[in-house]
């Protein structure tokens, strides 16, 4: 009998972050790695999926005639030690119990929610309630998603903090400043601040623009925005304003964009996380972001990587960035966001993901008869 840890991973969609750490959990030999995924892609991301790169083993959740998706049978099939699952969607709220009665330990993926993205109806976070007490435990990336896990219900012992994780040597591969600058038409004396992500409102670009317009700096300065979405074409309008437009930009080819700026602005209105934050710092450069995005005190200014800006209004993100534009000031933080990235790799994912997985399968499971009644309700 083989003494390898089955571990199997559902989650919606295999975004490119995700699919590397899958890949880098599967270079450990005692582990044997699934991932399970609802679709190739939502709607609103441009990725490239391509399953003949993954390192893993992946598989496609059924559909069922109702229109949600159920891993149950593939997790039947598998038979893992643990089971690690998202929670919010109604896939995984009515779909998980029922997925966990074939695995020996059930664990959520718990990140912190923000009012601006989400709606809080009762019957939804009385969900929330019933499956934090029913679950063997919880995956947080930091003390905030630890918190909202803790609300949800899951005992403190069973909540576990993994690192979230990037390519760091990735990131730092985009070239030299002067040929990125270059080949995007930047003059090398211009400050360049980027935005990456998608163009929509909820990510603070109204915030941005205003700010833009009130910057009081004389140093000349440019924002080079990152991504695609509803407000690519109003953006591409804007005549006013010092932008710079690239489109989607494919994971490979983002180093080499990032090359070319100075500091990330994320004036985001609710990410639990926020991954480019991280991408940026491995790209050797500053953040400025706002505090409504998961750990965002711990990540930015503890580290002292960037500012954090707690007011989603124009002048107060003016003020931040007229402070980054100080070239002592900005050299201090870029040292700052250099020395945080050392820490964010996948290494660290792996690290903690192992602790995560001995730790679950070390305790006792929590109610199984009242997990078990739940997933046949499920059924």
């Amino acid at each position: 009998m083989s003494d390898r840890i089955r571990v199997v991973y559902w989650n919606s969609i295999p975004s490119p972050y995700f699919v590397e750490r899958l890949t880098a959990l599967s270079a450990i030999d005692h582990l044997d790695v699934h991932g399970i995924f609802n679709s190739e892609r939502n709607a609103d991301r441009s990725w490239n999926v391509d399953p003949e790169t993954w390192g893993f083993d992946g598989h496609w959740a059924d559909r069922t005639r109702v229109g949600l998706y159920d891993a149950s049978r593939l997790v039947k099939s598998l038979r893992p030690d643990l089971l690690v699952s998202l929670y919010g969607e109604p896939s995984f709220a009515i779909n998980g119990p029922r997925s966990a009665l074939h695995s020996r330990r059930w664990a959520i993926r718990v990140v912190p929610t923000f009012d601006a993205w989400e709606s809080r109806h009762p019957l939804k976070e009385a969900t929330k309630k019933a499956l934090g007490r029913i679950v063997d435990g919880a995956k947080v990336p930091g003390p905030d998603g630890r918190a909202y896990a803790a609300r949800m219900g899951v005992s403190p012992g069973r909540i576990c903090e993994v690192q979230q994780s990037v390519p760091v040597e990735h990131f730092r591969s985009g070239g030299t400043r002067s040929t990125a600058r270059h080949r995007l038409g930047i003059p090398e004396s211009e400050f360049v601040f980027v935005y990456v992500g998608r163009l929509w409102e909820g990510k603070g670009l109204g915030t941005l623009l205003e700010a833009s317009q009130r910057v009081s700096s004389s140093r000349p300065w440019s924002l080079l925005v990152v991504g695609d979405g509803p407000m690519e074409g109003d953006l591409r309008r804007r005549d006013d304003l010092p932008l710079r437009l690239t489109g989607f930009v494919q994971r490979p080819e983002l180093p080499a964009v990032l090359a070319a700026a100075d500091c990330l602005v994320f004036p985001t209105m609710g990410d639990p996380f926020g991954l480019v934050v991280e991408e940026c710092m491995a790209a050797g450069m500053p953040v400025i972001a706002s505090d409504q995005m998961g750990d965002a005190r711990r990540r930015v200014e503890d580290t002292d990587a960037g500012l954090i800006v707690s007011e989603p209004t124009g002048p107060a993100w003016a003020f931040a960035m007229d402070r980054m534009l100080h070239r002592e000031a900005h050299e201090r933080w870029r040292v700052g966001a250099v020395r945080a990235a050392q820490h964010v790799g996948h290494d660290a994912y792996v690290r903690d993901f192992l602790a995560f997985t001995e730790s679950m399968l070390a305790l006792p499971p929590r109610r199984p008869h009242l997990r078990r009644s739940v997933g046949v309700a499920g059924r």
